[in-house]
């Protein structure tokens, strides 16, 4: 049985920052982040968090949609609730350092 008992299995051990990660109108690339996004008048990226859920919720229901696409939507909506609070937070820093 094991101490996991969460049927989406544990989480992941390694994340790739730099892969695209696509789901619910939400894209993370890093090519595509603009090249001042660290400046002192710089917006934060836009997070739905609620949409990525909806999105999920969705998807786990739709009986077409295959284990495969289930798994890669899944593994990007996770990703993108990872990765864009944490570029927030770094530009926020970088904003409370240089810019004040």
């Amino acid at each position: 049985h094991g101490s996991n008992t969460n049927s989406a299995g544990a989480l992941p051990t390694t994340l790739h920052y730099c892969q695209r990660y696509t789901f619910a109108n939400h894209t993370f690339a890093k090519r595509k982040i603009p090249h001042d996004f660290f400046r002192c008048n710089g917006e934060p990226m836009k997070l739905d968090v609620d949409k990525i859920m909806e999105e999920l919720d969705a998807l786990e229901r739709n009986t077409e949609a295959s284990a495969f696409r289930k798994k890669v939507d899944s593994r990007n909506g996770f990703m993108l609730c990872h990765l864009i609070p944490l570029l927030n937070m770094a530009l926020e820093e970088y904003q409370a350092d240089v810019c004040n």
